[in-house]
């Protein structure tokens, strides 16, 4: 019997750290402190100690006191970035009842989704594929990136052996790691998973179909009250891979298929066909590629619950040969909610209330496979959305992103020596994970940011806190071990975040 393979060694991004893992905005709080302090005191002026010793204590505390993993005066910073939307209404929105204009800026003349918050910019393409196929490809001209979105389904771990287990587990490293490769156009890959209850549209379409007009009474009847009477006891789930083309990346490439949207919606197809092997390899089988109705009645379903049911049963009658009515899907302009408000520490969107969480540290234990098997459910009431974001890096941004962890961490350590401070086992750990790492890729491994999203929503706001906790301990329970983070003050964006839309990962830059 094969030994269940366990995996570990998550290392969390400390790209905007500096010195003593302070980002810079921190770390000038801290020497500001300390200058202030030390002036005053070098220079004699005791009578004003009394005001700058408690500026400075406050300075200090904004930058070394963390609560819920962010420092304080981060959570000061965030209030008030948050109070300001409030009051400019920018917390809210109310979708309009008409087709926004075209953008005059738009060559192509394509009418604005009507989306809210950092959903807003993006634009829904439809480009062909294959003998006239036509996909969705989405836009995001801010971050010039290009993304098709797949709908996808896999056997799962949860029931497989170990060697299978591990064969797939190597197969989907194997697929990024084709995009961590020199040149390559692929800037992110999302993986998106959402755990519906199951509300049986599907299967009374099909016994209404495979009935017939000479069928027995009593098993029309039969068939009838349970369908009537069904309970909701099990959950529907959907599965969407999202790949994105970065247009720097693949400028010269877009110029050859011929430059525009056309060119890079060619390349990014492109990109996608070549990589079919390598999904096949990882279990991943691809159902179809969507649509723009496809992909807008997934973004209309995500905000507004209570539409699953009848666009299933809607989706369901048009699989029918005869049908002549409307496709299946929704309108791109339909695609938004009709209301929408952020609080501190949740979402309303017309009939559902959302929190998302942010998976702010991996497990430290080794863990099997399918150690998030346990938060990939859904409840009676409650649904569950995760999203997996993973961002390659090519060779030369990887080497200089492990140079710099190695640079901070050689650099903690050797401070707190030569002031006699203690090094603590995990700085230690630190540097010495990341010395394994620049191994690693030396012999040609690949290197990837990556970021996890949890969205629970519900319909009745009575519920919402209950769905939490029972989110919660799920991600805490044996053989998970997640330490989960509520986005306070960003439950919008990360809403947005576990829709399969392709959105970045948070930024890593020096002043964040």
């Amino acid at each position: 019997m094969s030994e269940v393979q366990t995996y570990h060694g998550w290392k969390r991004d400390r790209a905007g750290s500096w010195a003593l893992g302070l980002s810079v905005p921190r770390a000038l709080l801290v020497v500001a402190a300390v200058v202030m302090t030390g002036y005053t005191v070098a220079y004699g002026a005791f009578a004003a100690l009394p005001a700058v010793l408690p500026v400075a204590a406050l300075m200090l505390i904004a930058a070394w006191m963390r609560v819920q993993g962010l420092a304080v005066g981060e959570w000061v910073l965030r209030m008030v970035r948050f109070r300001r939307a409030k009051m400019r209404r920018e917390t809210w929105y109310a979708g309009a009842a008409w087709q926004p204009a075209a953008d005059p800026a738009d060559p192509a003349g394509l009418p604005r989704v009507d989306l809210p918050g950092v959903l807003a910019p993006l634009r829904f393409l439809e480009e062909e594929r294959g003998a006239g196929v036509p996909v969705a490809v989405v836009h995001h001209p801010y971050e010039q990136t290009y993304t098709v979105v797949l709908h996808i389904q896999f056997p799962g771990l949860a029931l497989a052996d170990a060697a299978s287990a591990a064969r797939r587990v190597g197969a989907w490293g194997g697929l990024l790691a084709g995009w961590c490769e020199e040149g390559k156009p692929v800037s992110r890959v999302g993986l998106y998973q959402r755990y519906l209850p199951e509300d049986g549209a599907e299967l009374v379409q099909w016994t209404a179909a495979h009935t017939t007009h000479d069928a027995p009474d009593l098993a029309t009847r039969t068939a009838a009250a349970l369908l009537g009477g069904q309970q909701v006891w099990q959950s529907r789930h959907e599965a969407y891979l999202a790949i994105s083309l970065s247009q720097q990346r693949a400028r010269s490439a877009i110029r050859a298929a011929g430059g525009g949207d056309t060119g890079a919606a060619a390349v990014l197809i492109r990109e996608v066909g070549a990589a079919a092997d390598r999904m096949r390899s990882a279990g991943v089988e691809v159902r179809r590629w969507m649509g723009v109705r496809d992909l807008a009645e997934v973004i209309r379903t995500a905000f507004d619950p209570h539409a699953a049911g009848p666009h299933a049963a809607h989706r369901a009658s048009a699989g029918d040969p005869a049908w002549d009515g409307t496709p299946p899907g929704v309108d791109s302009a339909l695609a938004g909610p009709a209301a929408a408000e952020a609080k501190l520490g949740s979402y309303h969107h017309d009939g559902g209330y959302s929190v998302t969480y942010q998976v702010y540290e991996w497990p430290r234990s080794p863990v099997a496979a399918g150690g998030l098997v346990p938060v990939l459910r859904s409840t009676a009431t409650a649904r569950r959305a995760v999203a997996l974001l993973y961002e390659p890096l090519p060779p030369a941004e990887a080497e200089r992103a492990v140079l710099g962890d190695i640079t901070r961490s050689s650099f903690s350590v050797s401070l707190r020596q030569r002031t006699g401070g203690v090094v603590r086992t995990s700085e230690r750990q630190a540097l010495a994970d990341a010395q394994r790492q620049e191994v690693e890729n030396a012999f040609g491994h690949g290197l990837v940011r990556f970021a996890g999203y949890l969205t629970v929503t519900v319909t009745d706001p009575a519920r919402l806190e209950e769905a939490c906790a029972e989110l919660e301990a799920d991600a805490a329970g044996q053989g998970c071990r997640l330490v989960l983070r509520r986005l306070w003050m960003a439950q919008d964006a990360g809403f947005a975040a576990t829709l399969p839309l392709g959105l970045g990962l948070p930024s890593a830059g020096l002043w964040r």
